[in-house]
């Protein structure tokens, strides 16, 4: 049904773009094969915003749980994400799919952020309060930014070129995954912070 929404050929597959300059072929995926170094890049990447991100959120917060918290819930959005188009659609990691891993690693952090943002500036007294607090404040706010970005991303989904309607899938999952698991994990691991 994805495939017939996003354009696809006769046999149900999108249009790539194609490896040469001007090239369309049809029905095929340029990225089925990983190479080598996209696999070292894209994990070179996440070794260095990883720490990066657990680094300033730690300097921003000042606190040391909150965002390994916000980390562990992270790297719970992007294995799903990742492996889900993996285990889902068959897709190997491509130029498209290292691309989409790195926005991926972004829209991940971004719920968690806010909802450590209303937790850390709650006037309230207590962590069960905070936490309350931080869901009222900012879980509007945050499930707001996650449909909006979900319903955009779903209409990029539907281009015909194979790399944005990979990156569009790419978003809406990872759009949709983060704001399950910050509302569902994040926000209940706050309250032993």
């Amino acid at each position: 049904l994805l495939a017939v929404a996003c354009g696809g050929d006769d046999d149900g597959r999108p249009m790539d773009m194609g490896t040469d300059a001007g090239a369309v072929t049809p029905g095929t995926d340029a990225g089925s094969v990983t190479p080598g170094y996209m696999v070292s890049g894209l994990l070179t990447g996440l070794t260095v915003s990883i720490p990066s991100t657990y680094a300033v959120l730690v300097v921003v917060t000042g606190s040391l749980l909150l965002p390994l918290y916000a980390m562990m819930t992270i790297a719970l959005v992007v294995c799903n994400v990742l492996g889900f188009a993996h285990a889902f659609f068959g897709w190997q990691l491509g130029h498209s799919e290292a691309i989409a891993a790195t926005i991926c690693l972004g829209f991940a952090v971004d719920y968690c952020v806010h909802l450590c943002h209303g937790y850390l500036h709650s006037p309230q007294p207590n962590r069960r309060a905070k936490a309350a607090d931080a869901l009222a404040t900012m879980g509007v706010t945050v499930t707001a930014g996650a449909l909006t970005t979900a319903g955009s991303a779903g209409i990029m989904a539907g281009c015909q070129a194979l790399v944005f309607s990979k990156m569009g899938v790419l978003i809406v999952f990872t759009t949709l995954n983060s704001l399950v698991y910050s509302l569902g994990f994040f926000a209940p691991l706050v309250l032993l912070a």
